[in-house]
């Protein structure tokens, strides 16, 4: 797993490291903080990474909250249902 809020070029190295990361499964969360825009981002994040993994074996996703405003229950929806579509049966626990 990748959390990330920098740019789109920086953004494009951690998705380097998460296909060079010997796990399987790759989940990249991103955060809309200094992003012009989040889902072009996530958009080319998707298209880098099936370019060297399977469709089933990746997720990313963009959060609504940031720095500045919360989302936290929206948030952890989004995060639990990319790691549910990754196979992760594990319990989720809400702080």
């Amino acid at each position: 797993m990748e959390v990330e809020s920098r740019v789109s070029k920086q953004i494009r190295g951690a998705v380097l490291d998460l296909i060079c990361h010997p796990y399987p499964k790759k989940l990249l969360v991103l955060l809309p903080v200094h992003m012009s825009d989040p889902e072009i981002a996530a958009s080319q994040c998707r298209h880098i990474m099936s370019r060297f993994l399977e469709q089933s074996d990746f997720r990313v996703v963009v959060l609504v909250g940031h720095g500045y405003r919360d989302a936290i229950k929206t948030d952890a929806s989004r995060v639990t249902e990319a790691l549910s579509q990754l196979g992760f049966t594990g319990a989720v626990q809400e702080t």
